[in-house]
């Protein structure tokens, strides 16, 4: 999907608030994602203070910088989680930016995420790869 979110649009790929990610349609898992937007309403922010609100809109677009709450962070990492077995149940694509690294960390997040409200996470938007799950991907 490219490396801006104007080239992303113009190949066509779509913004998945989950992921912090613009990728194809069909590396989305539309329910799963849903779901997570449904469990809110999360709220972004431009700052650790948390006195500029950031719209998924914003955060969706470069060069905005995009704080989160640890409740936005448990949220992401626990429904990435389900992203993720879906993705291996269902025989669904999944991005390059879930290795196991990136569950190790989600481990971390859970079990230690403290005070709801604090800001302790700024989000980086991704334009990674996709594929099926195998021994090799994502890594």
């Amino acid at each position: 999907c490219g490396s801006s979110a104007s080239e992303a649009q113009s190949l066509g790929c779509e913004w998945d608030i989950l992921s912090f990610a613009w990728l194809p349609s069909s590396c989305i898992d539309h329910e799963t994602t849903e779901k997570f937007r449904a469990a809110g309403p999360w709220r972004y922010y431009g700052d650790v203070g948390q006195t500029v609100e950031i719209s998924e809109e914003q955060f969706s677009q470069d060069n905005v910088t995009v704080y989160l709450t640890n409740e936005v962070h448990v949220a992401h990492c626990a429904y990435s989680w389900v992203k993720f077995h879906r993705a291996i149940a269902l025989g669904l694509k999944v991005h390059d930016q879930l290795p196991l690294l990136h569950t190790e960390h989600c481990s971390m997040v859970l079990t230690r995420w403290g005070d709801p409200n604090a800001i302790r996470t700024r989000a980086v938007i991704q334009y990674p790869k996709c594929g099926h799950f195998s021994s090799s991907f994502p890594g």
